[in-house]
């Protein structure tokens, strides 16, 4: 892989398999897939550096488990820029928590969630990304959905 020229499509898709991944179940041996400076934003997550990284995937460590996931599709856009849509399932068994701020005990629901991430690499790492859920977030099927009528 040169790390010197624009990522190809074959490369870009093999990073962000492993990267959303280790987002998904808090793996921190991917944080060498992103840059020091790496900008992260979504609804669970926001990151401003790979230390901040580092602490947000260890807040989500062991959450998930029987966890599958599908990198449904990656296109490439302007040079090194890549929008990725993929999903995930897995039953929430341990402690979460998002954004130092949002704790969730283990529900044993099993959450399913499809995304897309839009990337923006440099020299073959991940220098910002910013994912939206394509459907039901992950944090109102942890809280279990919508409240019902009567309350529930």
């Amino acid at each position: 892989m040169d790390d010197e020229g624009p990522i190809s499509l074959a490369d870009a898709t093999c990073v962000l398999r492993r990267a959303l991944f280790a987002l998904v179940v808090g793996d921190v041996g991917a944080l060498e897939l992103f840059t020091e400076d790496v900008i992260g934003d979504s609804i669970v997550l926001c990151v401003r550096s790979r230390t901040e990284l580092e602490y947000q995937l260890l807040d989500r460590a062991g959450a998930l488990s029987n966890v599958e996931f599908d990198l449904d599709r990656v296109l490439m856009g302007a040079p090194d820029t890549v929008v990725a849509s993929w999903r995930v399932a897995g039953v929430h068994t341990g402690e979460v928590l998002f954004n130092e701020d949002v704790f969730f005990a283990p529900t044993g629901r099993t959450i399913r969630v499809s995304m897309t991430t839009r990337v923006r690499f440099r020299q073959h790492r991940i220098a910002a990304f910013r994912t939206s859920y394509d459907g039901e977030d992950l944090l109102d099927q942890l809280r279990g959905g919508p409240s019902q009528p009567d309350g529930r």
